[in-house]
């Protein structure tokens, strides 16, 4: 696991290079430590910052296989499944909303709109409350979407109670 770990976290960081400005790592390279430029050291920041937020979104990813390699067998594909059914609502709630708020935010920072922000807060709120329902949902009655979702003769009880039970780890997380 620290092997790959190591391998994806490289091949991240090149992604993450190779989406620099045309010439701005040979300069940087080039000028050496010497180096003062805004774009420069906006640029660092920036993929710093990128590297860094996918090695600690990834991190529970690589929890979860480093405990289940100590479990019973299954968990792993429990761990899986339960991820999945939660990893649905954060990407349409998340995703969804920041690819259609953040022209606005943009917009309305730069104009100074307060009521523009105060919509925007009002449609962030909202987002985070059905994303919060969901997960209450999901506590409740997880064995529930369990059969729903995953059973239909694939999954037997214990697979189902299993499930479940992570299931409703992740949807109080």
């Amino acid at each position: 696991l620290t092997l790959i770990a190591i391998v994806a976290a490289s091949l991240l960081l090149l992604v993450h290079v190779a989406a620099l400005p045309t010439g701005l790592l040979v300069r940087s390279i080039k000028a050496g430590s010497h180096v003062v430029g805004p774009s420069i050291a906006a640029a660092g920041m920036a993929t710093f910052a990128a590297f860094a937020g996918h090695l600690l979104s990834a991190s529970p990813r690589l929890i979860d296989r480093a405990v289940a390699t100590e479990l019973t067998s299954g968990t792993v594909a429990a761990l899986d499944f339960s991820f999945s059914v939660i990893t649905v609502p954060g990407i349409a709630f998340g995703t969804v909303f920041v690819i259609a708020a953040l022209p606005r935010l943009a917009k309305a920072l730069r104009d100074g709109d307060h009521l523009a922000l105060v919509s925007l807060a009002r449609w962030a709120g909202i987002s985070v409350a059905l994303a919060a329902a969901f997960g209450l949902a999901l506590m409740i009655d997880p064995d529930f979407f369990v059969r729903i979702l995953f059973a239909r003769g694939a999954f037997g009880d214990e697979s189902v109670r299993l499930t479940g039970r992570i299931i409703w780890w992740h949807a109080l997380a």
